[in-house]
């Protein structure tokens, strides 16, 4: 008989997506026989019946095991870089010849080379989107490529499942593709070897943008881990073009960004036509220009390029940093925000917004502006903060209906500054080159309760806030300090919030313009309950101030107050001619008339028609001077001050001041060996004169006729001894 013999040929797949067994997709015609090399350089290739060949080479395009079976290559086989692996779902592929693999293996079935001999790391990319991809034997670690997700509150992650033993070295990149990842430990790759069977490290890590530093690889004795420390929320980053937004190859998470997604422009010029909608949005550089509605869901990281799209820009908050460019459009946010130095500059009409119920923070150091780059504004309807030591300049249109609160540094406003909302702090406002309009309920409220607000500049009242509280027997309120000059107009509005006031005369405004700096009066004054008609506002044009007296009708009439050293005691005596509604005398006694303390108290004993006499005696007195004062208290708790008496234990040793009260001239004179600093403040602690006293200067005469009319607290710093000085 006749014997036939078959000479194997190259059989070549034609680059079409298709199965195994169709001859009509081999060249030349016919299904691989076991004596064919079988070639496959482009396409996919789905094994649908055991192969039979002498040798599989695929140099590109994909080779794929059907689902469910195992399929067996006993042939040298060799995937080449460019190739693609994928291991079917429920099926096993057993290779068990000569097996070089420098392509990518994926897929979520089991890849048995534990028969072969392989030669080379491992290229993985486990799952089809996410999945485990199982590996018999052994495995060592070239690159992997590695994705997690979110669905309907799920977390699903790629995983490579090794029987023996994995040795790490290479890479991993890790892609989130989709929801939002909640803090956690996802396991990557697992072996079950035993305790240890895990070795090495990645060389190389690559987490995704939407990590920002919240994401690390966890290595035990069998598995690496993905360590989540916030949330992920999918990103896409813009691929640094000229493009449009709505092209899906721009983006690097392959498909236009959802309104889930978290977006960043680092470069290039993302072109956009209609409304946008992500949850959050990071822009490093470049421009996003066009038309259309720009919403971001939570944060807006702005720090550098430009936002130039025409419309209405909304995000629940921004951070900006170095050098923005609003250029068109009206950027607002819904919640707190933080500008922390940065320069910013608005034009084409871009209006920076700040809503009703949001906060924006501003903390500088330095320098830092919002420039106006042919057009722009600002506009305060929630809360503007300046906060740090540095100077923040507006050189555009500003107009506040909300809070402006200037507590660090220097709020400077170069252009329009309209006002109808409220203005405090305890830092400075500069107003000098600015065009100032107030309407409405425009109002300057200075400090934090309390406190003292700088206006450099003039100042022009429509309507002044000052509070007034008593604590630990010590006044303080809201202070007014206007560089120029100030227009008194419209409303004063004073407050009690806490404490006892006692009788006195309170500084709230004061203007350095000169003699003529204080112009105009208050068309309404509204003064705390406890006033009772007590209270009003004195207005000195000539000193540039303006004072809240309370001067209640006194409790008791103090005829004298007088006190002498006798052997270790200090005796003080006091005397009143008549006593209303009087509860009696609280003695304080001080080291440095600054800080007082009570020592002894004495009820009253006179009444409307006639006074009491009244001792007491110090069995305790410190060393040197000694301070002492009378609280007087009425019995619905309302009190005054007594003048302050000196008592020396051991005169000759301590300082002397007089006369006392002086009008133009004040001699001090110190003991042997003082020196130091001497010091005049007034009664609300500012320093009015400052003068060295050296060793041997034993007399120092002191000029004061420009000090205004008061009572001042002389300071000696250097031997621990204050003297009080009165000046009428």
């Amino acid at each position: 008989g006749n014997v036939n013999l078959y000479k194997g040929v190259a059989k070549v797949w034609d680059g079409s997506v298709g199965t195994w067994n169709t001859p009509t997709s081999w060249d030349p015609n016919g299904v691989p026989c076991i004596l064919d090399d079988v070639v496959i350089n482009s396409g996919e290739v789905t094994i649908d019946v055991q192969p039979e060949m002498e040798t599989l080479t695929v140099n590109g395009g994909t080779l794929r095991s059907g689902t469910g079976t195992t399929w067996t290559i006993d042939v040298p086989f060799e995937l080449a870089a460019g190739a693609t692996l994928d291991v079917g779902s429920g099926s096993t592929l057993d290779i068990n010849g000569d097996f070089i693999h420098t392509g990518l293996i994926t897929g979520v079935g089991t890849l048995d080379d534990e028969g072969a001999t392989t030669s080379g790391p491992y290229n993985i990319a486990p799952g089809n989107s996410t999945g485990r991809l199982n590996k018999k034997g052994t495995y060592c670690n070239g690159s992997a490529f590695m994705e997690v997700e979110e669905s309907a509150a799920t977390v699903n992650t790629d995983e490579l499942e090794v029987t023996v033993s994995m040795e790490l070295g290479g890479s991993v990149d890790i892609e989130h593709i989709g929801g939002t990842i909640p803090p956690g430990t996802y396991q990557l790759f697992h072996c079950n070897g035993g305790a240890n069977c895990r070795t090495g490290t990645f060389a190389t890590v690559n987490f995704p943008p939407s990590c920002l530093g919240n994401c690390s690889i966890e290595y035990t004795g069998q598995a690496a881990n993905l360590v989540v420390s916030a949330p992920l929320v999918y990103t896409c980053v813009w691929n640094g073009s000229n493009g449009s937004y709505s092209d899906p190859a721009n983006w690097s998470c392959g498909e236009v960004p959802p309104a889930s997604a978290n977006i960043i422009v680092n470069s290039g010029q993302v072109n956009v036509s209609g409304d946008i909608s992500v949850a959050g949005m990071t822009l490093n550089g470049g421009t996003v220009t066009g038309s259309g509605n720009l919403t971001v869901a939570n944060s807006l990281q702005w720090g550098g390029g430009t936002l130039a799209l025409a419309g209405s820009h909304q995000a629940a908050s921004i951070a900006l940093s170095n050098a923005p460019e609003l250029a068109a459009g009206t950027l607002s946010f819904t919640g707190n925000s933080s500008w922390n130095g940065a320069s910013l500059t608005l034009s084409g009409g871009a209006v920076l917004s700040v809503p009703v119920g949001a906060t924006l923070v501003f903390s500088n150091t330095g320098s830092n502006s919002i420039f106006q780059g042919g057009g722009g504004s600002v506009n305060i309807a929630g809360t503007l903060v300046k906060s740090g030591t540095g100077t923040w300049t507006l050189n555009v249109p500003f107009t506040l209906s909300g809070l402006l609160s200037a507590i660090g540094g220097i709020l400077e406003f170069n252009s329009t500054f309209s006002y109808s909302g409220t203005v405090q702090g305890n830092s400075f406002i500069d107003l000098t080159d600015a065009t100032v309009s107030a309407s409405g309920n425009g109002t300057f409220s200075p400090g934090t309760s309390p406190g003292t607000l700088n206006v450099l500049g003039s100042y022009t009242n429509l309507k002044l806030e000052v509070e007034l509280e008593e604590m630990g027997g010590s006044v303080d309120h809201d202070l007014l300090v206007v560089e120029d000059n100030a227009h008194l107009d419209g409303d004063l509005a004073l407050s009690h919030i806490g404490g006892t006031i006692p009788f006195g005369s309170y500084t709230i405004l004061t203007c350095g313009g000169g003699g003529t700096c204080l112009t105009g009066a208050f068309a309404s004054i509204t003064y705390p309950a406890f006033c009772s008609g007590d209270c009003s506002v004195e207005v000195d044009q000539a000193m540039g101030k303006v004072s809240f007296v309370y001067s209640p009708p006194l409790p008791v009439e103090l005829l004298r107050f007088e006190g002498r050293a006798h052997e270790n005691t200090i005796e003080l005596t006091w005397a009143t001619a008549s006593e209303t509604g009087f509860d009696g005398f609280e003695v304080q006694r001080s080291a440095d008339g600054l800080a007082w303390s009570p020592i002894g108290w004495l009820a009253a004993v006179g009444n409307e028609a006639h006074g009491g006499s009244y001792a007491f005696s110090d069995a305790n007195p410190l060393r040197g001077q000694n301070f002492y004062r009378l609280k007087m208290e009425d019995v619905d708790g309302a009190f005054e001050f007594s003048k302050v008496v000196i008592v020396e234990t051991a005169p000759g040793t301590s300082w002397q001041a007089f006369p006392n009260p002086a009008t133009h001239e004040l001699t001090v004179r110190f003991p042997q060996g003082a020196s130091g600093t001497l010091a005049i403040f007034d009664r609300i602690g500012r320093r009015w004169l400052s003068r060295e006293v050296h060793e041997g200067e034993n007399t120092l005469v002191i000029d004061i006729a420009d000090l205004p009319n008061g009572t001042y607290w002389l300071r000696f710093s250097g031997g621990g001894s204050r003297v009080v000085v009165k000046q009428f």
